[in-house]
């Protein structure tokens, strides 16, 4: 029997679950059912053995129970295409497939997940190689979470566009370099979901993390790069950074139960990154750091209700700013006028802060949470479809629906005004578009008075 599984949705996890349901109950007791035209290399043994492969082998679009090890070494290589793979064994410890001396393994399009107490992973060493592409991993239940469901203990190894849920840690990257992880959704696990040991130029960029056990990601080694990551919900730190030389840029943040960010290494650089809604400091800088570099980040609404500031510095020579350009980081709790201060030790300042507007309204937040008691969350606080920035600008009142008024009298409404791009304190500003012949024939777009005196010049 063959079983193609086409490349799943993200979220998919009840779903695979039913599928798999229903292949128990009508499908006969096998390790793997193969096709001549889809399959070749070494095939794993008629009993529960080791599946040794030191051979090319590529199995396609079948359905495979594993009740042993997959090991692929002495530079043999294994290729998993568009596979249903179902972990079940009694062992003690996991059940892995893995690669080791020199040899690859490539996983595309392929759902593997176990649905007993059946604890797995898939792990590469001894300069092996692995790409996961495609592909949804189930590590089990509660009781069956492997410490990592992806073992990186090698360099030169691709993990991208993934779903990954329910394990210890998702992703393990041990002394390893040049690994790229992207894309991947990684969500509910009892550890942080990525862990990075004393590994080097890596890149860690748009993956999505949410529900962590402890770190969305935590970290040591140096020259990595961890860039458009979304981290939410995570028991401890959303991203901890031990290592040094490391660019932290544009991740987005939020929900952490402690703080959002934590450094504990040297000549870092942090920029552009989004903390927000964090339980306690949006960044937390240890007393172990020192030179780092921190700027264009955005802190919004983290330690409320403490009145502490967003940041903490216990280390040295921390750096608040960009120096070139005599920029700071955005901060909702601080109308840009005066240097913001950073709890710890360290006494920091960021000299060049200003006010974010977090809901890109043209209102700072401090003004909205001070001075109008417009939402900082949400642009427009009446849900009238008029801005809060554009309300203010003009008088309007942005905590009641006035989208419906004409202020001067024109017959445009304060809504059409603000579509056609008009004073709404000013009358007959209706745009006409008109289209002027001359020398190098161009169109025009004008009010009605720029129209009049262009004709009048035009005499």
């Amino acid at each position: 029997m063959l079983f193609t599984f086409k490349k799943r949705k993200k979220n998919s996890f009840m779903l695979l679950l039913f599928v798999f349901s229903s292949l128990m109950l009508f499908s006969p007791d096998f390790n793997l059912v193969t096709s001549s035209a889809s399959s070749s290399g070494t095939f794993p043994p008629p009993t529960d053995g080791r599946w040794n492969i030191t051979e090319p082998t590529v199995v396609e679009n079948e359905f495979i129970k594993l009740t042993n090890r997959v090991l692929i070494k002495d530079e043999g290589s294994l290729i998993l295409r568009n596979c249903f793979i179902v972990i079940e064994h009694d062992r003690v410890g996991s059940l892995s497939i893995y690669a080791i001396d020199n040899s690859s393994l490539e996983i595309y399009d392929t759902t593997i997940l176990t649905y007993t107490d059946s604890p797995w992973y898939i792990g590469v060493d001894n300069n092996a190689h692995l790409h996961l592409e495609g592909s949804t991993l189930i590590g089990g239940s509660d009781r069956t979470y492997s410490r990592e469901l992806i073992r990186l203990y090698s360099s030169d190894n691709i993990v991208i566009n993934n779903f990954i849920t329910h394990t210890d840690e998702a992703i393990d990257i041990q002394y390893g370099s040049h690994n790229l992880v992207s894309g991947n959704n990684i969500s509910h696990n009892s550890a942080s979901s990525i862990d990075m040991t004393d590994s080097c130029f890596n890149v860690i960029t748009n993956n999505y993390i949410s529900y962590s056990g402890t770190h969305g990601i935590y970290g040591s080694g140096h020259n990595n790069i961890i860039t458009n990551n979304t981290i939410t919900y995570t028991r401890y730190d959303g991203l901890a950074l031990g290592g040094n030389n490391n660019t932290i840029t544009d991740n987005i943040i939020s929900e952490s139960r402690r703080s959002g960010l934590s450094v504990s290494g040297s000549n870092n650089h942090l920029s552009s990154n989004v903390l927000f809604n964090n339980s306690n400091y949006g960044l937390y800088i240890y007393k172990s750091a020192s030179n780092n570099f921190l700027s264009r980040n955005v802190f919004f609404k983290n330690n409320q209700g403490y009145n502490l500031s967003q940041a903490f510095d216990d280390g040295i020579n921390n750096t608040w700013f960009d120096p070139v350009y005599s920029i700071g980081n955005y901060w909702s709790d601080t109308d840009g006028s005066e240097p913001y201060p950073i709890d710890g030790k360290a006494k920091a300042f960021d000299p060049f802060p200003r006010g974010s507007d977090f809901d890109e309204d043209m209102l700072l937040d401090y003004l909205e949470d001070h001075v109008y008691g417009t939402d900082p969350w949400s642009s427009d606080t009446d849900g009238d479809l008029l801005p809060d920035g554009w309300e203010v600008h003009y008088g309007s009142d942005p905590l009641t629906n006035d989208s419906y008024l004409d202020f001067d009298g024109d017959g445009l409404t304060n809504l059409e005004e603000f579509y056609n791009h008009t004073n709404p304190l000013v009358k007959n500003q209706m745009m006409y578009l008109i289209i002027v012949i001359t020398p190098l024939s161009f169109v025009s777009l004008f009010s009605l008075k720029n129209l009049l005196r262009f004709l009048k010049n035009r005499r």
